[in-house]
């Protein structure tokens, strides 16, 4: 089954088991296949911004909301001028508001319409199969967990933001960043609310086998560890898996967002520091080797696994650092090497490129010599070299040039 995953469709696409190659690679097919719709999302977006745009004038109004005409006649009587309008129908306006409903329609409706899409389809999925999400089986991994139409929401709500961040810098582009204060506390207090409620709304500590007093303590989730609740009925299981994944987007979309536009009190800053910059470049080989590891230290364990917190972190590190050490070791083998390589004919195709070359004429005359050495100093290295000197002598001429210098002043006046 390997050639599906080089497809991108091994996510929805297998035999009666759904046995796949790399199983957790599944989101890379999703990954792929959602980058795909976003050329036509970005399409509908500029498309619609132009019909709104079309329809305002710079102080926010519609321009053709009343068809007028308007004539400036001198008054001889006095030093200005009159200005003359004459107001036609004014339902003439009407379609011109329906054009600019249809813009926004075009710049919001196709990602909205995606994520109504998931919701429903998980919905009816969910209902249709008796899925409560407690039983994990094949059947479950395949029809909700790993389909695309039940996992669009989150990158449709990050296109729509990408919107709504170009349409707030366009009409603004000084002061997008400055929010209502209120607004962003309640944002950030609600997002965090709406993540804690996906988070413990389908979770229960019941996985504790001390006295009751012992269990119901606030860290309780953490020493004893939780487990989904099995008392979970169909119709909460249904909604709650339908809007799981466009309530947790939503939220984390808030927080990114609020972040983005300064009010982080730093994390922005830590978390796009530079020395996250090597890290990022390996996720992609973690990713797809972290299974391997963890696969591989749980299968060759010898005894019952129990649920320890301090265990489980340290495995979690052990984990993080394997994966990402091998991550290393092959961007370093395989990785940029082919990056290198791909680089290196990319720059030995552009230098093969034709490029118009003009000749130096001398007294009616092709001077050979004179052409030979125009085309040498065409060279792209040959330009850089001249251009990084030039730069040098700007630069020392600046540090040593005096004003006061009479001779410097007349050679400038020259």
């Amino acid at each position: 089954t390997w050639w599906k995953n080089l497809l991108y469709i091994n996510n929805f696409v297998g035999d009666e088991n759904f046995n796949i190659c790399m199983p957790w690679s599944w989101y890379l097919s999703n990954d792929m296949q959602f980058y795909l719709l976003v050329p036509i999302l970005v399409v509908m977006f500029l498309k619609g911004k132009d019909l709104v745009s079309a329809t305002k004038n710079s102080h926010g109004e519609y321009q053709d909301d009343i068809s007028a005409t308007t004539s400036v006649n001198a008054d001889e009587n006095s030093n200005g001028y009159s200005l003359i309008v004459d107001h036609q129908d004014q339902d003439s306006a009407y379609p011109l508001q329906k054009k600019n409903w249809f813009g926004y329609s075009l710049i919001f409706g196709p990602c909205l319409l995606l994520m109504m899409i998931q919701m429903v389809t998980t919905l009816i999925i969910m209902d249709h199969n008796s899925f409560n999400g407690v039983i994990v089986n094949t059947d479950f991994t395949k029809k909700v967990y790993y389909a695309p139409w039940c996992r669009i929401s989150p990158y449709a709500l990050g296109v729509l933001v990408a919107f709504i961040h170009d349409l707030r810098v366009s009409s603004d582009p000084t002061g997008w960043q400055i929010l209502n204060l209120r607004y962003v506390v309640t944002v950030f207090f609600g997002a965090l609310g709406i993540m804690g409620a996906i988070i413990f709304g389908a979770y229960s500590q019941f996985n504790c086998q001390e006295k009751q007093e012992e269990c119901d303590v606030w860290f309780g989730f953490i020493l004893y560890g939780a487990l989904r609740n099995q008392n979970i009925d169909q119709v909460t299981a249904d909604i709650y898996y339908s809007l799981t994944y466009p309530g947790w987007a939503f939220a984390i979309a808030c927080i990114c967002y609020i972040f983005f536009c300064g009010y982080d009190f730093g994390i922005s800053w830590f978390l796009s520091h530079k020395m996250f910059t090597p890290l990022a470049r390996l996720t992609y080989n973690a990713y797809l080797f972290h299974m391997i590891i963890m696969w591989i230290v749980d299968y060759s364990v010898k005894r019952l696994p129990t649920y320890d917190p301090y265990e489980l972190g340290l495995k979690a590190v052990a984990f993080v650092m394997l994966s990402y050490a091998i991550a290393a070791a092959l961007y370093l083998v395989v990785e940029k090497p082919i990056m290198n390589i791909v680089a290196y004919h990319m720059r030995k195709k552009r230098h093969r490129s034709p490029r118009a070359t003009v000749p130096i004429v001398i007294n009616g005359a092709n001077d050979g010599a004179q052409q030979q050495r125009h085309e040498e100093l065409c060279e792209p290295n040959v330009r850089r070299r001249i251009m990084t000197r030039n730069n040098s002598l700007e630069r020392s001429f600046s540090r040593h040039y005096d004003p006061n210098d009479e001779a410097l002043t007349m050679m400038q006046t020259h």
